[in-house]
Order: structure tokens, then sequence, then C-alpha cells
């Protein structure tokens, strides 16, 4: 698929065309990126002011140093559920076993969470307040 790009980010710099998905409770802006943990490929939420990344892996958020960035403005959320990945949606990793994820985000309590949608697993996880929290009805990012 064509159309995007993940971009290292290197001290928090973030690129004109980096694809935000929201904003924090405090305001910050949160931007959708791309890290390895493990032997897995996971979406990552980066919110650049707090100079913060996050995967969630296993029931944690866990903090990742090494990351990219998504890049491109013609991009949009579409509601989803139970796993569903409709045509479009931007890839974002792999488990270990080859199974390919996608990005999704909820917006709850006035914070909007970025995560991964696991489509196996029938749901969107998301990395918040320490652990990996699962939904069942999400937005995923498709590419216009």
């Amino acid at each position: 698929m064509s159309g995007f790009d993940w971009v290292y980010c290197c001290n928090f710099t973030i690129p004109p065309n980096a694809v935000k998905c929201g904003n924090d409770l405090d305001g910050s802006d949160i931007f959708v990126g791309l890290a390895n943990y493990q032997r897995d490929e996971l979406p990552c939420k980066i919110i650049p002011r707090r100079r913060e990344a996050y995967v969630c892996y296993d029931g944690k958020e866990i903090r990742v140093n090494d990351f990219k960035i998504l890049c491109e403005k013609r991009m949009y959320w579409i509601l989803a559920r139970d796993g569903q990945v409709p045509a479009g949606a931007i890839p974002a990793g792999r488990t270990s076993l080859g199974e390919i994820l996608y990005i999704g985000r909820v917006n709850t309590g006035g914070v909007t969470k970025v995560g991964k949608v696991h489509p196996s697993h029938n749901c969107l996880y998301v990395p918040y307040d320490g652990k990996e929290v699962s939904h069942k009805a999400y937005e995923i990012l498709v590419l216009r």
C-alpha cells in the first residue's frame, strides 16, 4: 500500500505531515507511531510535548524510545468494531506469528487513546495508565 510513509522520529521532532490522532487529557497532541517490542512490530502513541511514546503488549503499557511516525494527510478515521478491518485500512506492524496489525483509536473521558487493531482478537488494544486496555468498538485509520 502506498500513499504514506513511516519516518524515524529523532528527538521527538515531528514532521509537518505527521498524522495526529487526538489529544491527551492535558491537551498534549498525540501522533501515530510504529515501534518494535519483543519480536512484534506494534502501533504506538507518541506524545512529543512530554517526550513519551508507548506500545501495549501482554496486558501492559510499555514505554519505547525508538520509533517511527506515520506521515501523510490523506487519511481519515471510520467506525469499526470486533476486529473489523475495512478496505484501505493502514497496516501498522505485525505480530511475531505474522498477523498484520492496524491503527485504531477510541475517545473516552476526554482522552484519545491510540493503539493496535488485532483482528484475530476481535478488538482494539490501547496502552493507557500502565495497562493494555481492549475495546470492541473503535475507529480505524484508512487511506482516502
